[in-house]
């Protein structure tokens, strides 16, 4: 009897303490896809990090000490003690394997694993991949992936089953590690337990006869059920001192109404966060470039392109971390370069005091030579690095340097700060090889209009950059007629001078339509440039020369829409959550055949119920006016559900266009900790029951309900046999006295 009540109290503490000291990064993993495939995924992430985890980096050595204590002083005798200790992590090794296939089955279910991927709602706030690498399990579980990867994947159908083997004996050998770690501090500690509990076990012997005397006479049969009823109830060159300092400023605006700032700064005398461009790992280098962002990735990609990272698409989402360092080599070898960037990884990390951990590296060969990239990522976002990003934009003390740093200290380029504020920002600061990246390297849209010689010195050796890119959804001032790009009122001034000091300083401000669309431009510049499109209207200053307000406006004309917003809003209301939807005309023309239209569960069919109607329409938006709806949720399963957004069709002019909310975060709790052990339980043995059922013709559930109860019986049989004997004095009964 004592061996199965310290069994079931030991696998209950070990589950309970690894779901309450769960990582962070994990427990948000587990609220993540709890909702999508259900309580087992709990299961399957804290059986893993118990028995994969890194003991000694984590709070799961005291966990183990804990239970084989417990194991050894409850059961007394040593050889019994351990048994008992190693059948707990064994029972945490059925769930992990219970829960594994579970997993896998539900991912099957949802398609194959690219429908599948398409079918996974986005990643909840401050899940990044940079978090994940630094998470235990998924951390060491990616990184090992990405070595393998770096060092050449599959390239074709024959070559897996060569690659597989390197990928299993990867993973096989840390997890090896730690199983004997774990099982050397649950023998050792159940060894001790069992010695302790033989000091103390003649204390409670008086006690003991008194409860086998009380007990005498059939009494057992009423205790032994009662205590087993909670189990039946379910389950280069450098840059010279001579190179001019260039300063330039770019204004965009998109056919969405979407406007960009951009401000680059070349600067002679920089040392990019401690990086010295003399330096040997600079040889060789293309460029190296150190980006720290909050919603400010995806954006810029849409202008500028990937450089040609091969960057994975998620991690321009909600997967991207919030800072990353991309670093490439041309005409060096793998090695050689990955030697360098770790060098240059280095010299950041320990100026910024961050850390920066490998992602991924490849290797791309090109008519002209070859070129190997890096990337490392960080958890440090905005607010650890903006005043490092800031500090290296102000160093040469140009005036438009200080008006942007000014502008984004007062919160006009700072996400969300004041209302004008953008909707992303992208600071960036590193080197460049000006006469190979032309070359090697697109800048996508920007470079097919003919734009990236205005903002990238050429043939000057090694260009040390730094600046900012804002992002806002609504940066277009759009009158029934006239649309209109505004610098001074997106950055929050009413002029700008160029720096005297400034070799070079240009001001650019452009509309990037669509490939039917004409584009549209003015420069001002103080250094005539090369290669101007004949598209734009170039005009040439004089250094230090003041731009007025009406110099930082571009007026154009395009089939800009109006500006439609669609704002949705949740709030918890015992037990449900009510959603609120609301479309607003914010533009100075009347929209017609308004259309809204949203859809809450399409990631999550079955956790998820929708209560009331998630569509509308409209004949009919004056300016300024709104029209919503309102419906209700009610979560069946704890976890975060992001929710996809909300879509609002309209015309105008007779021209078609729609407008989308953010995505929503609806937050459900998860059950409490003394109960998670028992939903994982009854989640697994549900799907047990779902994969008995091919193999039974559908009787899967009574099957395992009889199995469930025979295993009961009999459990319970033995134990009342062994308290038998131990009542009537057999010291051989399962060392129950």
């Amino acid at each position: 009897m004592r061996r199965l009540v310290v069994y079931l109290l030991c696998v209950f503490i070990a589950f309970t303490l690894g779901y309450t000291y769960l990582h962070p990064t994990l427990m948000l993993l587990v609220k993540w896809f709890t909702p999508i495939v259900g309580y087992s995924f709990i299961g399957l992430i804290v059986s893993a990090y118990l028995l994969v985890a890194d003991p000694l980096k984590n709070q799961l050595l005291i966990i183990w000490l804990l239970v084989g204590f417990l194991s050894g002083l409850v059961v007394g005798k040593r050889l019994r003690g351990v048994s008992t200790a190693l059948s707990v992590y064994s029972t945490i090794s059925i769930i992990l394997l219970f829960s594994g296939l579970d997993f896998m089955r539900r991912i099957r279910e949802m398609g194959l694993p690219e429908e599948a991927l398409y079918r996974l709602s986005p990643p909840p706030s401050g899940l990044t991949i940079a978090h994940l690498m630094e998470a235990p399990v998924i951390g060491d579980l990616i990184e090992g992936l990405m070595d393998l990867l770096g060092g050449g994947a599959p390239t074709s159908i024959e070559s897996i089953p060569r690659f597989i083997p390197k990928l299993v004996m990867r993973m096989l050998a840390p997890i090896l590690i730690v199983s004997a770690e774990n099982m050397a501090a649950l023998i050792a500690s159940s060894l001790i337990g069992a010695e302790v509990g033989k000091l103390i076990e003649g204390y409670f012997s008086p006690l003991s006869n008194s409860l086998r005397g009380w007990l005498k006479g059939g009494r057992v049969y009423v205790v032994v059920p009662f205590l087993l009823t909670p189990m039946a109830s379910g389950l280069p060159p450098s840059q010279g001192p001579d190179a001019p300092y260039l300063e330039a400023v770019i204004g965009m605006a998109d056919g969405e109404g979407g406007g960009y700032v951009m401000a680059l700064f070349a600067d002679p005398s920089l040392s990019p966060f401690g990086v010295d461009p003399q330096s040997p790992e600079v040889e060789g280098l293309l460029y190296a470039f150190l980006i720290t962002h909050e919603d400010g990735l995806l954006p810029a990609s849409r202008v500028f392109g990937v450089l040609d990272l091969a960057l994975p698409p998620l991690s321009l989402g909600r997967l991207s971390p919030p800072t990353l360092l991309l670093v490439a080599y041309l005409d060096v070898s793998m090695r050689e370069a990955g030697d360098r960037a770790s060098a240059i990884a280095s010299t950041i990390s320990s100026t910024l005091g961050i850390g920066l951990n490998p992602m991924m590296s490849t290797e791309s060969i090109y008519d002209g030579g070859r070129i190997c990239s890096f990337i490392y990522i960080s958890t440090s976002g905005l607010e650890e690095l903006s005043e490092d990003h800031l500090y290296l934009i102000s160093s040469a003390g140009g005036e438009v340097a200080e008006e942007i740093c000014g502008a984004f200290s007062r919160g006009n380029l700072r996400p969300h700060a004041l209302e004008g504020s953008p909707d992303g920002v992208l600071l960036l600061a590193g080197l460049i090889d000006s006469e190979m990246f032309d070359e090697y390297v697109s800048l996508g849209r920007f470079e097919e209009l003919g734009l990236s010689s205005l903002i990238i010195p050429r043939d000057v050796g090694l260009v040390r950059v730094s600046g900012v890119l804002a992002y806002w959804r609504r940066g277009v001032h759009s009158p029934p007629r006239l649309h209109t790009l505004d610098l001074g009122g997106l950055l929050g001034v009413e002029g700008l001078r160029f720096s005297p000091e400034a070799g070079v300083s240009r001001l650019l401000l452009t509309f990037l339509g669509s490939d039917e669309e004409a584009p549209i431009g003015k420069l001002l510049t103080t250094l005539e440039a090369e290669d101007i499109p004949e598209w734009l209207n170039s005009t040439l200053l004089s250094r230090g020369a003041f731009l007025d307000a009406s110099d930082l406006r571009l007026l154009f004309e395009a089939d800009i829409p109006p500006y439609v917003e669609v704002v949705r809003g949740v709030s918890p209301m015992d037990g449900e959550v009510v959603v609120e939807i609301e479309v607003l005309n914010r533009g100075e023309s009347p929209i017609s055949d308004v259309r809204i239209s949203d859809d809450p569960g399409a990631y999550y069919p079955e956790s998820l119920m929708v209560l009331g109607s998630t569509e509308d329409s409209w004949s009919y938006i004056g300016p300024n006016g709104s029209r919503g709806i309102t419906y209700r949720l009610r979560p069946i399963v704890g976890g975060i559900y992001i929710l996809k957004p909300a879509i609002a069709t309209f015309k105008f002019d007779d021209l078609e266009a729609a407008s989308a909310s953010d995505f929503t975060e609806v937050e459900a709790p998860l059950p409490p900790s003394h109960l998670i052990l028992w939903r994982v339980a009854e989640a697994l043995w549900l799907s047990i029951s779902d994969l008995l059922n091919p193999l039974t013709g559908g009787f899967g559930t009574p099957i395992l309900q009889v199995i469930t109860f025979t295993i009961i019986a009999l459990i319970a049989l033995r134990e009342i046999l062994s308290i038998r004997r131990w009542v009537e004095g057999d010291k051989e009964g399962d060392n129950c006295h």
